[in-house]
């Protein structure tokens, strides 16, 4: 969106009466056009991801077994080994809100999104109340809301056998949602597909209306690439099937494959082809699994001992050796490296137009106010060349802006690229 309320060959310095109007002003744009929510995390926008540094995140990382195998967290630093940016934390009701907060918390602090889900509920439709009923808990929103900024929730895994219809799937995943929200959790929610999450099929077709039932619009989509050659899946298959979700413009990933479905020759997965392709379009990958622990389908273990250094067969490919692999084509954000946004950050080219020949006043001031209006969160700040200066989030309670700023007009922007002009004066 172009902002027409300056003049492009105009720097603008505002005081007294002026500020206060033109405040009023800024303030009535930005509440009228930016739709802002509560919540400063992970956003999907079209069919990508983003963080909460409005950067562009493609996840490449392992689902891990933590709540069968490895509770005591040991097995996150070996992970981070190998680049990924996300692990899929497989975790229970039974987990206390003390042992999911350690997870979360354990994962992060190595550098990488954490995405619990729920196992419960694999391939069993009716059991999904119970998922929305364990997240919605007042101790585990608590957890939730702590982690808001780099959280991924899973609701759950595979929801539903092949029986789960369109207005199931959109309505049930869609009333439970809702209820989410309104708890405060505002974190992006990842939703499987039906058919122990193999059925893409289901998110090409409805997942739009899915995503229409979300207050926040943020649900990440993810299929499990369960596609061996005996049901079809040829390479081909695997491109076409793909692309196919691209083509819809919402935000899918491949949240569980391996190499094979069962230790057949028909039994293989086309998992090359799919980790190519992925890369090609930009679409995420969540390997399963880390291991060990799978049984009686124990080739799936990429390790057998839960280290980086035991990485053995297809789990060495998928997470280091492979062209396509986690160790190739992760990307860890500067949020998750850092804990803050890029200096480097800059707006859109279509937004910094209107500021092209605008200049800040060079006399640099400490800004101790203005106090930013109750609620205004979930923001960026630009300058009138169009970088990045400071990023308002929940975490910034009182609203107060410390940074070193000029005197001048700047934009404020919320992660939908949407914002008003607002000016700070002495």
């Amino acid at each position: 969106m172009r902002y027409r309320s300056m003049r492009q060959n105009q720097s603008l310095k505002i005081t007294g009466r002026g500020f206060v109007a033109l405040f009023a002003v800024a303030l009535l744009m930005f509440i009228g056009i930016s739709n802002a929510r509560p919540g400063t995390g992970l956003y999907v926008k079209g069919r990508y991801l983003y963080d909460r540094c409005d950067e562009k995140v493609i996840l490449r990382g392992v689902n891990d077994m933590v709540t069968w195998s490895a509770r005591d967290g040991k097995t996150f630093p070996e992970i981070a080994k190998t680049g990924a940016n996300v692990v899929r934390i497989v975790v229970s009701t039974s987990d206390s809100p003390t042992q999911l907060d350690s997870w979360i918390t354990t994962c992060y602090q190595n550098k990488m999104f954490p995405m619990p889900e729920l196992h419960e509920a694999t391939g069993k439709w009716a059991n999904l109340p119970s998922l929305f009923t364990y997240w919605t808990r007042s101790d585990i929103v608590t957890v939730l809301k702590k982690h808001e900024h780099y959280l991924l929730l899973n609701i759950g895994n595979e929801v539903g056998d092949n029986s789960v219809t369109a207005n199931q799937w959109i309505n049930d995943y869609g009333s439970g949602i809702k209820k989410m929200r309104g708890q405060g959790i505002h974190a992006c929610v990842v939703v499987d597909g039906t058919d122990w999450g193999k059925n893409i099929g289901m998110i090409i077709k409805n997942g739009a209306d899915l995503l229409a039932q979300d207050p926040d619009t943020n649900v990440l989509f993810s299929a499990h690439a369960y596609w061996p050659l005996m049901w079809g899946w040829s390479d081909q298959k695997v491109k076409d099937t793909l692309q196919a979700g691209v083509n819809t413009n919402l935000a899918f990933i491949i949240g569980e494959f391996g190499n094979e479905w069962e230790q057949t020759a028909n039994g293989a997965i086309p998992y090359k082809t799919l980790m190519d392709q992925c890369q090609v379009l930009e679409i995420g990958w969540i390997a399963w699994s880390w291991g060990p622990g799978n049984n009686p389908q124990t080739w799936l273990d990429m390790t057998s001992s839960g280290t980086f250094a035991s990485l053995k067969g297809w789990g060495l490919e998928v997470a280091t050796t492979s062209a396509a692999s986690i160790k190739n084509t992760s990307k860890r954000p500067t949020s998750v490296l850092t804990g803050a946004c890029g200096a480097t950050g800059v707006l859109p080219q279509e937004q910094k137009e209107v500021f092209v020949n605008s200049q800040v006043p060079a006399n640099a001031l400490t800004v101790k106010g203005p106090t930013i209006t109750p609620g205004l969160r979930d923001a960026t700040i630009y300058s009138l060349d169009g970088k990045r200066v400071q990023v308002i989030s929940s975490e910034m309670k009182s609203g107060k802006l410390t940074n070193r700023m000029h005197e001048g007009v700047y934009l404020i922007s919320d992660r939908r690229g949407k914002g008003a002009l607002l000016p700070f004066v002495r």
